[in-house]
């Protein structure tokens, strides 16, 4: 399927993508429900105008904090694979990156 969303500051576009969410309950201020795990795979994804290919991200969300368990795309002839946590007021920690 094809994915194009504009939520707050994330402006989002992907082509080829399968997605899996549970339980999914949106609602608003959470387009993935307030608490969620997720996966998702993107033969493209354009992520605020960085675009990426071959994509994986799984991770789950939890009220307003967002943690990424498993990130690896291609982006720029390299490859990126790493692991983050983004707290509820915007700060991101990065644990792996490579």
């Amino acid at each position: 399927m094809a994915v194009s969303d504009q939520h707050d500051d994330w402006r989002l576009n992907g082509q080829n993508v399968n997605a899996g969410i549970s339980p999914w309950q949106s609602q608003v201020g959470y387009p993935l429900g307030p608490q969620a795990r997720f996966q998702l795979s993107a033969r493209s994804l354009t992520l605020n105008g960085v675009p990426a290919q071959n994509v994986l991200v799984q991770g789950e969300v939890n009220n307003q904090a967002l943690t990424l368990d498993n990130l690896s795309a291609d982006l720029y002839q390299g490859e990126l694979t790493g692991t983050a946590r983004r707290a509820p007021d915007g700060s991101w920690q990065v644990d792996t990156l490579g």
